[in-house]
C-alpha cells in the first residue's frame, strides 16, 4: 500500500487541438488547420504547443478561429472552437505566432 506518491501527476488538458496543417498569414499571423480532440477554446485564449498534450514547448494567442460546421465546406467565423457546433468536421485558428516554421503536423495545441 502506498502512503505517499512523489511522482508529479501530468495535469488533464482542458482543450486538445490536433495540428493537421499550416500556413503563414503576412501581417497577422499563423494559422493551423485541424481538429478538436476534447475541450474548447476562445478568441483571447493562451494556448500551448507541444508534441504531445501537456508537455509545452511555447505559447500563443488565438486571435480568430473558423469553423467547418459541415462536409460540404460552409466556413465560418466563430468565437469557440469545441468538437460540436460549427468546428465538428475541422477549424482554423489564426495565432499570433509570426514564425509559421515552428509548428508542425501532428503536434498539439492545448490549454491545461
Amino acid at each position: 500500500m502506498k502512503l505517499f506518491s512523489f511522482k508529479k501527476q501530468k495535469q488533464q488538458a482542458v482543450f486538445v487541438f490536433r495540428i493537421e496543417h499550416i500556413f503563414s498569414i503576412r501581417d497577422v499571423g499563423t494559422a493551423v488547420a485541424g481538429i478538436v480532440l476534447n475541450g474548447s477554446a476562445g478568441i483571447g485564449d493562451v494556448v500551448s504547443f507541444g508534441h504531445v498534450p501537456g508537455d509545452t514547448v511555447f505559447s500563443c494567442n488565438i486571435k480568430a478561429i473558423h469553423g467547418k460546421g459541415s462536409l460540404e465546406g460552409g466556413i465560418v467565423p466563430v468565437d469557440r472552437a469545441a468538437p460540436d457546433g460549427p468546428c465538428r468536421y475541422g477549424c482554423s485558428l489564426i495565432l499570433d505566432e509570426s514564425d509559421s516554421h515552428r509548428f508542425h503536423a501532428g503536434a498539439y495545441l492545448f490549454i491545461q
